[in-house]
């Protein structure tokens, strides 16, 4: 009598696996950690799924990485510290370099200028690459700050009113001559494969490619060239400022004309921060000459000179409304800042 036993169903599924013999164990990839109780899951790649019911079930790829939402907002985060790190540098130097005196804005301004620069160097070089920078208005810049410096190296009539705070103005205004020239260095020559020229053609109408900031330069020198004020007593120094403040006031306009060529595309967070910390400085400075334009006159007693200053700096921030309001808006919700065909900044 033979009697037939059925297979149960540890059975059957016992049949369905290979043989420990035949498994092959592989060392664990980096998204592993060992620890007392084995390897266990990385939080910073994995997340363990809560529903999880069967054998070789997999991760969906969306929640294997990091977000792009979450990679800004920490990338955004990182960028907050450096500005409160610069605002309290400016504040030491306010209180202990330069005596707490209202010169000292001037100093802040140029600050915020020499800050902006330092991120945009920070950018490329670090990402070595000069994507969405606008060479035109790094150029234009180191004509600014060439011409700022040159008009106060040797001579005291645009620096703040005491000793220690004018040469702080002096090594500020230097320091950013200095950042522009590594840009531009970074620019045209380290990262030039990198340099989106094709996005970088404001104004070039009618003229050789890469020159359309004569219709900038050009205007702007002229313009100093006949009202400039004398306060060095110096016609190439007082020319110098002059330009140089005529100047910056369209300086900005090739790289948000760049913008305008990226359409629908995120603005590099830290490439909106050089821009913001420009336009920032430029509005300290206008509150500055606001309550002394009168300080640029001419040897006739015109005040024509200090009302073209003042309206020079109304322009560049009238210019610069829509980004500062969409630079608000990112901050403020964690999200990059993209440029719309619709209505100029958008938030993503």
């Amino acid at each position: 009598m033979v009697i037939t036993v059925a297979p149960t169903q540890a059975d059957t599924r016992r049949r369905q696996y290979p043989s420990s013999s035949s498994i092959t164990f592989q060392q664990p990839s980096s998204a592993y950690q060992r620890g007392s109780n084995g390897f266990q899951y990385s939080a910073n790649d994995y997340s363990r799924s809560s529903n999880m019911s069967q054998y070789g079930s997999t991760h969906d790829n969306n929640t294997t990485k990091p977000s792009k939402l979450s990679m800004s907002v920490q990338v955004e985060s990182f960028d907050m510290k450096l500005w409160a790190a610069f605002l309290g540098v400016v504040l030491l130097v306010y209180f202990l370099v330069c005596s707490g005196g209202f010169g000292a804005i001037l100093v802040l301004a140029a600050s915020a200028r020499t800050f902006g620069f330092a991120i945009l160097n920070l950018k490329m070089w670090a990402t070595k690459s000069a994507a969405g920078v606008s060479l035109k208005t790094v150029q234009m810049y180191c004509l600014v700050f060439f011409g700022s410096a040159l008009s106060i190296w040797e001579y005291e009539g645009y620096m703040p009113n005491d000793e220690v705070g004018g040469f702080t103005y002096q090594m500020v205004e230097a320091t950013s001559f200095l950042l522009s020239l590594s840009a531009i260095y970074a620019c045209t020559v380290q990262f030039r494969t990198t340099y989106q020229h094709d996005c970088d053609r404001f104004g070039e109408q009618n003229v050789p490619s890469g020159f359309g900031t004569l219709y900038l330069v050009i205007p702007s020198f002229i313009l100093a060239l006949i009202f400039h004020p004398e306060r060095n007593d110096h016609f190439i120094t007082d020319v110098a400022y002059a330009f140089s403040m005529y100047l910056e006031a369209v300086a900005l306009l090739p790289q948000l004309y760049m913008f305008q060529k990226h359409v629908k595309q995120a603005v590099e967070l830290l490439t909106a921060h050089f821009v913001f910390a420009l336009g920032f400085g430029r509005a300290v400075e206008f509150f500055f000459w606001f309550q002394c334009y009168h300080l640029l006159e001419n040897e006739n007693g015109s005040h024509m000179v200090g009302y073209l200053s003042l309206f020079s700096q109304l322009m560049q921030i009238a210019l610069m409304l829509d980004f500062f309001y969409y630079y608000y808006l990112s901050l403020k919700d964690g999200t990059p800042m993209v440029f719309s065909s619709r209505c100029g900044f958008d938030v993503v």
